[in-house]
């Protein structure tokens, strides 16, 4: 199995999971420290997945580009996050990290 395709099966787990999984109370109205909030980073976020998923690993560079900064700013937030709120931002980035990954080594 390639670098890629184990990247694409586990993007697939990770963002199954993270559906079952509601957008915490404790992150619908917060910000992040440059004002984006956490549900609209929550909701690109799973567009580019979508994208990445329906394309079977692949990702334009406009969403590619969308992606990075998203999980930069979550990135940000994370350490000051407790609890589930922690856990649901942690998903986001791992699965943000997998993707990045992947297509950078694959360019």
């Amino acid at each position: 199995m390639s670098r890629r395709s184990e990247a694409y099966a586990a993007v697939s787990n990770l963002w199954g999971e993270h559906l079952a999984a509601p957008l915490p109370i404790g992150l619908r109205f917060m910000a992040t420290a440059s004002g984006e909030p956490v549900a609209y980073l929550d909701a690109v976020i799973a567009g580019c997945v979508s994208a990445y998923v329906q394309n079977e690993g692949d990702l334009d560079v406009g969403r590619i580009a969308t992606l990075s900064s998203c999980a930069h700013e979550l990135r940000a937030l994370h350490p000051g996050l407790r609890g589930e709120n922690a856990g649901y931002v942690l998903q986001l980035i791992q699965t943000a990290d997998v993707i990045l990954g992947t297509l950078d080594t694959a360019a």
